[in-house]
């Protein structure tokens, strides 16, 4: 069984999990890793994290508010977003490029598809308040009009 802090704890930038294996799987994991992989402030946060059960509850419930808030962002800003059950987005952009610059212009940083193998997409990180406050600056229309017509996808989600 192999758990991450990143999502259900709110600690991605910490890179912080745990492994429970089978005992085999021990010893050829300690040839490979790196001395000193995980620092001490991650694992005081994961202990902290571990040790307040409704801290999960909470990033969970915040997690899916802020996940909400960002598709209704860029739906308004006319792209069309895949649903998601994860702590991102994937928005559909056929220029990729264009909502990648036009967000790095604002400090904002996110991914494109292509990097991910999923060509014509962004990937978008479900942000703090704050965040969602600057991808609202950001998207806002300058000319009235949505991005492209070509942002826009019906029926199940699939280009």
């Amino acid at each position: 069984m192999l758990r991450t802090f990143s999502k259900i704890h709110g600690l991605a930038g910490l890179r912080v999990g745990y492994l429970i294996p089978d005992p085999g799987i021990i010893t050829t994991l300690r040839k490979i890793r790196a001395p000193f992989s995980v620092g001490t402030l991650a694992q005081a946060g994961a202990l902290a994290a571990l040790g307040d059960p409704g801290h999960a509850v909470q990033v969970r419930a915040r997690t899916l508010r802020a996940r909400a808030a960002l598709t209704l962002l860029f739906e308004h800003a006319g792209y069309s977003v895949i649903p998601s059950q994860a702590n991102f987005i994937l928005v559909w952009a056929p220029d990729e490029h264009a909502p990648v610059s036009r967000l790095a212009e604002h400090a904002i940083a996110v991914r494109p598809g292509t990097a991910l193998g999923i060509l014509g997409t962004v990937r978008v990180s479900v942000p703090s308040q704050r965040g969602l406050r600057l991808l609202y600056s950001a998207l806002r229309p300058t000319t009235g009009r949505p991005p492209d017509e070509s942002c826009r996808r019906t029926g199940t989600g699939s280009p």
